[in-house]
Parts: C-alpha cells; sequence; structure tokens
C-alpha cells in the first residue's frame, strides 16, 4: 500500500494505491460518497488487493486529503478525478470502477465517458439528491442554494449548512457506528455551492449510457439514500446489469455484511472482467 498524489486543474488529489498479492487480475479505481471520504471503503480495496486487484482508493477534490473548496461537488469535477486516477493505473490490464453512494453515480458517468472502462459497480447509488429531502427540505434549499448561487455570482462564498447525515444513520450494526466516530469520515457541513449539481445531475440518466456489465448493490436498510433510487438506477442500465441485495446499511463495506459483499464483488468483477471483449 502506498500514497499517490497528482494534480488536475491545480488541485492535489490523494489516493491510497492497494498493490495486489499473487498473480494480477486486473485494476480499478474506487471512491466514496458526498460528503465523505475513501476512508468509508472500509476494508474492500485491501480485500480486492489480496486477489489480485491494483486499488486506486480516491478522495474526490474537496474531500478527505485531497485539495480542492471544501464539500463542493459536480459530476463534470468527479469524473475528471475518477479519470485522472485511471491514467495512474497500469494501462495493460482491465479496468473497473467501483463507487459509493454519489461516488457511484460519478462512476457511471465516467463509465459512459471513458471507453477503457470494462466493468463499473454501483453501491447504494443516489439517483439524485434533491430526491433525498423532503418537502420541507425541498423548499429551504431552494431558497439557500439561490442565495448562494447570487453570492457565487459576486465571487462571495457560498456558505454552508450543517450535513443532517450522522453516524448512526450510515450502520444497521452498532458495532460500526462506534468504528467509525474513531476514524470520522464525514464531513459536518453541506457546501451550498453543490445546489445546482443536487437539482441536475441524475445517475440514472447516466445509467442509460452504460453498456460496460454493471453490478448494482442495494439494501432495504438503507437510511439515507432510498432503495428506491438504487432500482431506479438499475433500471436505466440497458445493457448486462446484475442487483445484489443485502442486509447492512448504506455504508454497505463496513456494516454487518461487508465479508459477503467484498467476496461477491471480487467474485463478479473476476467473471465479468474474464468474459469482457
Amino acid at each position: 500500500m502506498r500514497q499517490e498524489t497528482w494534480n488536475v486543474d491545480g488541485e492535489r488529489i490523494r489516493a491510497t494505491h492497494h498493490v495486489p498479492a499473487g498473480p494480477v487480475r486486473g485494476a480499478l479505481v474506487a471512491t466514496h460518497g458526498f460528503n465523505s471520504d475513501a476512508r468509508e471503503l472500509a476494508g474492500l480495496p485491501a480485500h480486492l488487493a489480496r486477489h489480485g486487484w491494483h486499488v486506486l482508493a480516491l478522495d474526490q477534490r474537496g474531500f478527505g486529503q485531497s485539495e480542492g473548496e471544501r464539500g463542493y461537488t459536480t459530476a463534470a469535477r468527479a469524473v475528471a478525478d475518477i479519470r485522472s486516477a485511471l491514467d495512474r493505473l497500469p494501462q495493460r490490464l482491465p479496468l473497473a470502477l467501483v463507487g459509493h453512494s454519489l461516488g457511484a453515480a460519478y462512476c457511471l458517468e465516467a463509465a459512459a465517458e471513458d471507453a477503457r472502462v470494462r466493468a463499473v459497480v454501483a453501491a447504494h447509488p443516489v439517483d439524485r439528491l434533491f430526491d433525498e429531502l423532503n418537502p420541507l427540505e425541498r423548499a429551504g434549499y431552494h431558497v439557500v442554494g439561490r442565495i448562494a448561487e447570487a453570492r457565487r455570482r459576486k465571487g462571495r462564498p457560498a456558505g454552508t449548512i450543517p450535513f443532517k447525515v450522522h453516524y448512526k444513520d450510515l450502520f444497521v450494526d452498532p458495532a460500526a457506528v462506534a468504528r467509525a466516530k474513531t476514524e470520522p469520515f464525514l464531513q459536518a457541513r453541506v457546501n451550498l455551492a453543490n445546489y445546482r449539481n443536487a437539482l441536475d445531475f441524475s445517475a440514472a440518466r447516466a445509467a442509460h449510457r452504460v453498456t460496460v456489465p454493471a453490478l448494482v448493490i442495494s439494501s432495504s436498510q438503507d437510511r439515507v439514500v432510498r432503495p428506491a433510487s438504487h432500482h431506479r438506477v438499475f433500471e436505466g442500465l440497458p445493457g448486462q446489469a446484475t442487483l445484489l441485495e443485502h442486509h447492512g446499511g448504506h455504508s454497505c463495506f463496513g456494516d454487518l455484511d461487508a465479508p459477503m459483499l467484498q467476496d461477491a464483488l471480487t467474485a463478479w468483477l473476476d467473471a465479468h472482467l474474464e468474459a469482457a471483449p
């Protein structure tokens, strides 16, 4: 395992490269969801490396140890980060993407745009961030979001609001909640510069353009992203798609079903990349 850094548009990205043990099977980029960082992937990158995969676990710009405006995310920025990470992997190997939550949505967009990607895993994908708010929250977000856009047009910071998601919302297993609190990965506040991306970007629309094999991971126990969102993304995939249901929470790679998901994801990647042309 080694740390890697590089620049995208003048901002430094930091990632952890998990180097495979034994025969090499392929290489992939793994990335996190909204207001999080690569630590939420828990033991998945190390597990994949033990089974022959190069894994570049990426902090998107604005999150974790990467540079950039704190908490600011757009599909264009995230896809640029993901594709720049692909550039750093051995190009002779089959390449894949693994994303969680909003990172899953961004991985679908990157898979649709980049012909090097031969398979994509979308764990608990959010379709549209705005749809995860209740009606009162949506009305309030429109107000503060439009104020934020006006502030940015004047060259001022957009401002922030508290993030409503807490560690207890992410997991079914209380022990997983306690573990996450010892190495916190969530950002406490939401950057209001994300308003337009929350309204406009749809993972289901991106899914329509994905032509490579895709695995969608879902759970009815997700208390952060509605399971209907996972299913909407899955149903939007036109090609060879697999739905894997489990019993853990939103932060699935650190919750009670993590060992099963690690094994199932590894087996799926092995099968589908071996079968890919």
